[in-house]
């Protein structure tokens, strides 16, 4: 119970850090090195994914399938910092 805790909230941070990043580079006047238009459009697709995938854990969380919902966690986790990482994140 601990591990599934401790990995919803560092899914949620990971969401959180993802979205300030891209609207940090969204309102920018001039984006980063290595990062250009497309990847932060790519970016704006992949937080909206990355919310829909935590709709799809909640539910099945609420519906008791903690199995799935645990390793739905580890992939939106992961999603999110490859995105995180592709527009210049940590």
């Amino acid at each position: 119970m601990k591990a599934s805790v401790e990995l919803a909230a560092s899914v949620q941070q990971a969401i959180a850090d993802l979205k300030a990043r891209v609207a940090t580079l969204s309102g920018a006047k001039k984006l980063p090195a290595g990062v250009d238009k497309a990847a932060l459009a790519r970016a704006n697709e992949g937080v909206a994914a990355v919310e829909s995938g935590w709709k799809t854990l909640t539910g099945q969380v609420k519906g008791g399938d903690y199995p799935a919902a645990l390793e739905k966690g580890k992939e939106l986790k992961a999603q999110a910092e490859d995105i995180l990482k592709s527009i210049g994140g940590r």
